[in-house]
């Protein structure tokens, strides 16, 4: 991969080349810099915030009857049932998970595949199945 290159242009602006490369993971992409780098930032959390406000977003659609299931929200929006499903059922985390993801504050274990998962009823079990509390 070749380097970064820095020109002056004959209008006096400056030209910044950034060679990159561009990887998919799971169900992400990421960018890759020539010195093997990833853009600092945490992709994960970005991923489970983004999450969450689908999640209220969708809830809230069926809710005021906009949409009359997930089941027709899925189909509405291009995605499969369970997908949606799975989204909408973060609405039913805890509280103090939803605040640990917000303020970074979570282990590493916790993931968006991990809270999508059939999580217990009790945010208490929550809590301890995913933050590792008592």
């Amino acid at each position: 991969m070749n380097q970064q290159r820095i020109e002056t242009l004959p209008d006096g602006n400056i030209k910044i080349t950034i060679p990159f490369v561009i990887t998919r993971r799971g169900s992400g992409r990421r960018i890759i810099t020539p010195d093997g780098d990833e853009p600092v930032g945490d992709t994960q959390r970005e991923a489970m915030l983004l999450a969450f406000a689908r999640a209220r977003r969708w809830q809230r659609l069926i809710d005021e009857g906009k949409v009359a299931s997930a089941k027709a929200l899925a189909r509405q929006i291009g995605r499969d049932q369970s997908h949606v499903a799975n989204i909408i059922g973060l609405c039913q985390l805890s509280p103090k998970i939803i605040h640990a993801v917000i303020t970074g504050d979570y282990p590493s274990t916790l993931t968006l595949n991990s809270l999508k998962k059939k999580l217990p009823d009790l945010w208490s079990e929550q809590e301890a199945m995913l933050l590792g509390e008592n």
